[in-house]
Parts: C-alpha cells; structure tokens; sequence
C-alpha cells in the first residue's frame, strides 16, 4: 500500500484581511487516484456585530441517525427530518361503534296494566356482551346485530327488535277526521223540564191589589206537550226555546192578561252523548249551550304524560269516525268538533311502546395499544398498554400524559401513530408543549410507539494549536459561544496559538463560511463572546509563525544530532 498526500484546496476570500487560509495537507491511505485534489469554496469574513447577528440567526440543526438496523448504513439527518413526512390528521371527535366484546346495558320503560286493570309505569334493566357474531341475544328472544353502530343506532335497532304485540301496537288506526259542523240548536224534546215564571196582581189582606211573581215547573211529555198552569196546555216538542217563550207569551197575554213572563229550561234531559272506554263511562247531556269535543276530552282529565294517547271513535248517524285524543285536544283545537245528540263516543287508551335506553357499561371491543422505547440503542421496551376507548375519545396528547410522557424545552420524543398500514411521524414536543389548540383524535386500533430520538451529539470541532483535535459539546438552548468553546478549558496553548487568526468555518456540500475573528482587539473578543456556536462548527485556532519556525528547526536539529551520532558509531 502506498502513502500518498491528497491536497485539501481552501480558497478563501476574506474581506478586509490580508490574510489568506493556508492550505492544509493530510497524510491518508489510497490506492486509487493518487492525484485526486478535493475543492472546498471558504468564503472568509473579518467579523462585525452585523455578521455576528447574521450567525446567530441561523438554525440549531440537531442531527439524527437513521437506519442502520442489520446490514443498512446508517443516514444522518437533520431532526426535523423525522416529521416530514405523512402528517397525522387533526380531525374531529370520532363517534364511538359497538365491537365485539363490548359489554352493554339495556333499559326498557313504559307504559302496562297489572291485574285490576290500573295502568302502571314498569322498568327492567338487563346487561348483555356482545357475542362473535356481533350481535345480542335479548331475553325476550330476538337475537339483535349491533356490531359497528353507533349508541343511537344500536339503541333504535333494539327497540325496533322489542316490539310486542302490545296495545300500543294493536290499537293502531287510520284517521277518520270528525265532522267540522256548526253548532246545534237545542230544541225541546221529551223529559225536558221547563221553568216558567209570571208576574200577577194578587189582592191582599187590606183589599190592594200587590205583584206577585208565580213560578210552574212543567216536563215536556211523550206526545210533546208542556202543561202550564192557569195557561193550558202548550206543543213544545221539536221547538227552541225562543219559540217557546213566544208561544207561552202569547197564551198568558189571552188568558190572564200578563206580560211579564219568562220562560228557561230547568233540565235538559232529551238529548245527550255516550261515552264508554278507558277514561270512565258517562251520559253528557247536550244543552242549548253548544259543547265542543276538545273541551269534553279535557273535562276527562285525560295524561299525555310520556308520550301517551287515546283513540277516540264516534259513532253518528250509521257512520264512523276517529282520531287521536292529542289531536283533538292539542294539535286541532281550533277546530271545533262538536258534540250531537245522540253520538256515542269511545275513548281507548294507547300505551306508548317501551321506551329503550342503550349504555355501554364496559368497552372492551375498541382499544388502542401504546408502547414506550427507552434505549433506542439496546432496543430497551417497557411492557406494552392496551388503552380501551370510551364515549369521550381519546387525543394523542391526553394518552401522553396519562403515560407520564412529561418533557421540558431541553428535550423531545419521536411519537409513532401506526394506523391502517401507515405510519405517522411526529414531535412529542409538538403534540404537548405546543399547538395547544390542535387535537389528534385516535382511532380505534391505533398503535402507538414512543422512543427516544438517536442524536447525535451536538458538538463542534476544535482544531489548530489544540494538539489533538477534539470534540466539544454546545447546547441548543444554553447556546454555547466560541468564547467557552476557546476558554472554557485548555482548548490550545496559549503560548503558541496565534490569537489574531481564530477561525469558525461553518457551512456543508464543500461550501463553508469562515467567520475570523482577531481576539487580540477587545472589539473582537467581545463578538467572540456572543457568537454561537452551531452542531458542526470547526473552530481553527492558527499556531504563531514564531513558533512554527522554532518547531521546524528543532526538528532539522534533532535530525541532524542524529546523523551526526550515526556517523560516529560507523566509523
């Protein structure tokens, strides 16, 4: 193997110095190219406040490591590259589906009639696990598929499944809207008692004629005819009341000479109503007052408590109608549906159908799973979590912090989401410390993987008069300057290190910017003081010329002295 010397060319354009890069040469090993000459463009700067400002503005890279796994080089990259790739939707709350497993509790309500009859509340709560097949098997038979619905979907399929033939059911019926009629007129029939009141002059014990009001109760017979005292028989059957008055004043004023008569009706007892059904048994008498069914309902006091009803049915003239009580009494009362002689009502209650109520009681069907790596290196894996979802849903940064993930502005966690196949990267920083207002919903089977980032170290290079080259650590938020970096220990030796050329090159792709800094002036050692360093940075500390001319003679004397010595053993 030959020892060849490869130059390392640094053109260097250092304005405002009169100074220019020396270049540097390199021992290395080759067997290929021995002339080969690698190009590296330096762009020197005598420092300024501005260009220190400049500096400062650049970006802390830090650099990671990726792959490396079995036979795979290993990339460096820089960290923000993790998170460029697919991002991780920041949706909406996800609605929970019925799984497999889940556990469920059912509660049926309503409406029934114990033994005398007497309609009661009734409740039973049952709780069911949603078999393999994913459905539940209810106690009163059906066998209901809930897999994959929502709460409300599911609690609307049981309820449709719980259906019974029950009167709710049974008593279910085409409307057959009442008559919309004017209001009857009463007339007199038979059993009506009318009431008639007259005013006479009667003498008294002194021989003086005095008013007296003389009162005849008289019940219109069979035939339709009212007897009255003192006025004779009158036909009242069939007629109104106003055309019964006229006639009672007519006979009164050709019989006994009076005019001041009134004529009532004390009881009405030829027309009426019947009503039969849930709601109690009654004969409603129809006065010359018109009665409307809407009021007579409410006079019922019936309960639309729950969503119950009536069916109420009317019988009139050979025809059939009904409608619901609801209807009558609170959606069309406007109307006015009103009450004949002779109608035969019936009112039947229907029982709501059972009311369903759907809860989960424990959900063991949608689950996530959560794994944490500690040592990226050794692969060190604290025991997985399978995390059951609920109602609410679960966000990423919720599951983070209920894993005791807790970071500070000096650190940050590589989150994985694995979710259908594809994988999303992203900053455990970013999810907790910031973007407060942005919220990743996980989804069911979610698989989630938090580890360390494998940084690498953020340091900078110290060459020149250092004697060995070496490395020196700098923080991203204490932010190392070149000022520590020089004097935080014995970086070069002081004696021999040529203060007035101290050199940062930072930069990459074989283009570097050489900032240069003379701390000899008080100016420069101050910048020194405030430049910060960034992963990366190769700080050069130039030797004395002095020193190098020392250095090069004691070796040219120390060879000699050794020839010399040579010579004399030989001779």
């Amino acid at each position: 193997m030959r020892r060849v010397v490869i130059p390392f060319l640094f053109f260097a354009v250092l304005s405002g110095c009169t100074e220019i890069l020396r270049k540097p040469t390199f021992n290395l090993n080759a067997v290929e190219n021995p002339d080969a000459e690698v190009e590296y463009v330096v762009t020197g700067y005598d420092m300024t406040p501005d260009l220190v400002t400049r500096a400062n503005d650049s970006p802390f890279i830090r650099y990671v490591n990726l792959g490396g796994s079995n036979a795979a080089s290993v990339k460096r990259v820089a960290e923000n590259a993790l998170f460029h790739g697919a991002k991780l939707p920041s949706n909406s709350r996800p609605v929970y589906v019925i799984g497999v497993g889940d556990s469920l509790g059912i509660q049926r309500s309503g409406y029934g009639l114990i033994s005398n009859g007497i309609q009661t509340r009734q409740s039973s709560r049952n709780t069911y696990v949603v078999n393999e097949n994913g459905a539940v098997d209810l106690l009163e038979g059906p066998s209901v598929l809930v897999k994959g619905l929502t709460i409300a979907q599911a609690e609307a399929a049981v309820a449709s499944a719980l259906k019974t033939e029950s009167r709710a059911e049974n008593h279910k019926f085409a409307e057959a809207e009442f008559p919309v009629a004017r209001p009857p007129v009463y007339r007199l029939g038979v059993g009506d008692v009318i009431l008639v009141s007259r005013l006479i002059e009667r003498t008294n014990g002194d021989g003086a004629l005095e008013p007296v009001v003389h009162t005849n109760q008289s019940v219109v017979g069979s035939n339709g005819v009212v007897s009255i005292l003192q006025l004779g028989e009158i036909e009242a059957g069939g007629l109104t009341l106003p055309e019964v008055r006229d006639l009672v004043l007519q006979e009164a004023i050709r019989n006994a000479g009076g005019i001041d008569t009134v004529v009532e009706i004390q009881t009405f007892a030829s027309q009426s109503a019947l009503i039969t059904g849930d709601l109690g048994t009654k004969i409603v008498p129809i006065t010359d007052r018109p009665l409307s069914y809407d009021r007579l309902i409410a006079e019922l006091e019936p309960s639309f408590e729950g969503g119950r009803d009536y069916r109420v049915v009317l019988e009139r003239n050979g025809e059939t109608y009904q409608m619901n009580a609801r209807d009558i009494v609170l959606e069309r009362s406007i109307k006015k549906y009103h009450v004949f002689d002779g109608d035969r009502i019936s009112i039947q209650e229907l029982l709501p159908p059972s009311q369903v109520t759907l809860s989960v009681l424990d959900f063991s069907a949608r689950k996530l799973t959560y794994l944490r790596i500690t040592d990226v290196v050794s692969g060190n894996v604290q025991p997985g979590r399978t995390i059951p979802f609920d109602l609410r849903g679960m966000d990423l940064r919720q599951v983070l912090v209920n894993q005791g993930i807790n970071l500070s502005r000096n650190e940050d966690l590589l989150v994985r989401v694995n979710r259908r196949g594809r994988t999303y990267m992203l900053s455990a920083q970013s999810v907790i410390l910031e973007n407060s207002g942005r919220r990743y919903w996980l989804e069911p089977d979610d698989h989630i993987v938090v580890e360390d980032i494998p940084y690498v170290g953020d340091q900078a290079l110290l060459l020149g008069e250092i004697g060995a080259p070496r490395q020196f650590s700098i923080n991203q938020f204490r932010r190392t300057t070149l000022s520590q970096a020089l004097f935080g220990g014995k970086a070069f030796d002081a004696e021999n290190a040529d203060f007035r050329h101290v050199y940062v090159l930072r930069g990459k792709d074989l283009k570097y910017e050489a900032y240069h800094f003379d701390i000899t002036e008080i100016l420069n050692l101050s910048l020194a003081e405030t430049f910060e360093l960034r992963p990366g940075d190769i700080v050069f500390v130039r030797t004395r010329p002095l020193t190098r001319y020392t250095r090069a003679l004691s070796l040219a004397l120390k060879f000699f002295g050794t020839l010399e010595t040579a010579v004399q053993k030989a001779s």
